[in-house]
């Protein structure tokens, strides 16, 4: 163990104890725990398992979207100890975790470029960074690909998704984003990341403006994805 790790020993995102620094940077705990999107009977358009699809194998501007996990008990204390309360030392670790399923669910395209959904201005000023940037450039150095994070802007605050419904949040996003440099992405297989998926409608709406500006193609990734209940029993 180095000087760096005896001062600031690697912690679990999910629930903060200290692990070996030679782990994959979950605890054992937590990593027999999480709420993981499984591999199989998934719809690959939204990314969820099928008996929790609401899709109906419709298109849509994301052309597909999937997440490691789903925003159910300890995934969803982890993203949030990340994005709202500035826990950066498992941004490594959520980062890898949406690279090893960007390489499993989207192993027959090849990307281009990775961007990133922009925080809100009031978001930036409240917590001084933006959370789904931090994450970007984590899987751009684990994949491979380049990121620009100035691609996508948002043109004003819209207010929280939250509490919204689906139609709400739809209507909630639109107009809201707009492309700073449609030279960066014209003819492009772009990786749109964001923290939560939760109906799509964001993804969707950044995913307009990238193809309106002459991306051929965008996918969408994040660490957790949202799910209606379902018979399947939820791991908390």
């Amino acid at each position: 163990m180095g000087f760096f790790d005896v001062l600031f020993p690697p912690r679990c995102p999910f629930c903060s104890s200290v692990i070996p620094s030679s782990s994959k940077g979950i605890c054992d705990d937590c990593l027999s725990s999480l709420p993981f999107v499984g591999s199989k009977h998934v719809c690959r358009i939204c990314g969820v398992d099928i008996d929790c699809c609401e899709c109906h194998k419709r298109s849509f501007p994301c052309t597909r979207r999937t997440a490691p996990l789903y925003y159910d008990g300890l995934a969803k204390r982890g993203v949030i100890r990340f994005k709202k309360y500035g826990r950066f030392g498992g941004v490594e670790t959520l980062a890898r975790l949406v690279a090893d399923r960007v390489l499993s669910e989207y192993s027959d395209v090849r990307f281009d470029l990775i961007v990133c959904v922009p925080s809100s201005k009031t978001s930036l000023r409240e917590r001084g960074y933006n959370q789904t940037e931090l994450l970007a450039k984590h899987i751009s150095r684990f994949l491979g690909i380049p990121v620009n994070c100035g691609a996508l802007i948002r043109l004003y605050d819209n207010g929280p998704q939250k509490g919204m419904s689906k139609v709400a949040r739809k209507g909630n996003v639109a107009g809201v984003f707009d492309v700073a440099d449609p030279k960066s992405v014209r003819g492009k297989s772009v990786l749109l990341i964001d923290d939560v998926i939760t109906t799509g409608a964001t993804l969707n709406e950044c995913a307009k403006m990238l193809r309106i500006f002459g991306a051929t193609r965008v996918y969408g990734a994040a660490v957790c994805i949202v799910r209606k209940r379902s018979k399947i029993p939820q791991k908390v």
